[in-house]
């Protein structure tokens, strides 16, 4: 018998309350590609992280990328 832990299972039931449920029902494997593909464009480039200064993701690691050319020009 395969050793299970905590971890995926959590994952797994975050992934089915927040986007399968809600949403659903899904008919086909391409229906739930489609809205994870959805779901994943929306926190890439739509969430705000308030920590970070209310900027999404996708903008905070341009500007980190940005930074780090910047000093690897000036070294």
């Amino acid at each position: 018998m395969p050793a299970t832990t905590p971890w995926p299972k959590t994952v797994i039931g975050l992934y089915k309350t927040e986007l399968i449920k809600p949403r659903g029902p899904r008919r086909t494997a391409d229906q739930v590609e489609l809205a994870t593909l959805h779901d994943i464009d929306w926190f890439n480039h739509r969430q705000l992280f308030e920590a970070c200064g209310d900027i999404p993701p996708a903008e905070l690691g341009a500007a980190y990328y940005r930074q780090n050319a910047g000093l690897a020009e000036a070294g």
